[in-house]
């Protein structure tokens, strides 16, 4: 092998390493500065659990008291959200799963935005009807109530 191929070769090898370093240092770092600052995932769902109660007493229970039929889809292992299970813990639990963002980044809320929409959404199944979007709209100043304790739990980390 000449020395020109070596040299390219191993300028090739020395930079894809890095990036291949660096790549590797970003995908397994936390997705939160907040969690390498003494606070820790676990410790921010904790603050999310803020919103379990008024999540059991609003939309629980819309979703699991008839006439609604959101237990035909949304109680089965496996099935999309397993959100009407007859354990309302572990409900709730699948209810942050419907948002994509990690604990204390928003997700009772972007969870809570996806229900909402998707209960007074006529194309959902039995969902849409006039009553639900009043009903719905009811629970926002319950859930609005929780922000404040929900940010100052969150930023305390």
């Amino acid at each position: 092998m000449n020395l020109k191929v070596w040299i390219i070769l191993k300028q090739f090898f020395l930079k894809t390493s890095i990036a291949f370093v660096c790549l590797f240092l970003m995908n397994c770092s936390p997705a939160s500065d907040r969690a390498t600052s003494g606070g820790s995932f676990s410790s921010l769902s904790a603050c999310e659990n803020l919103y379990k109660s008024v999540f059991i007493a609003t939309y629980y229970d819309v979703i699991t008291t008839a006439p609604r039929t959101c237990s035909n889809c949304h109680s089965n292992p496996g099935t999309s959200h397993e959100i009407a299970i007859p354990d309302p813990n572990v409900a709730f639990d699948n209810f942050l799963l419907m948002s994509p963002n990690p604990p204390g980044f928003g997700r009772a809320e972007d969870a809570r935005q996806l229900l909402k929409n998707t209960i007074i959404d006529p194309a959902h199944y039995s969902s849409g009807s006039a009553a639900y979007t009043t009903l719905v709209n009811s629970y926002e100043a319950q859930w609005t109530a929780i922000q404040p304790s929900y940010d100052s739990c969150v930023n305390s980390f």
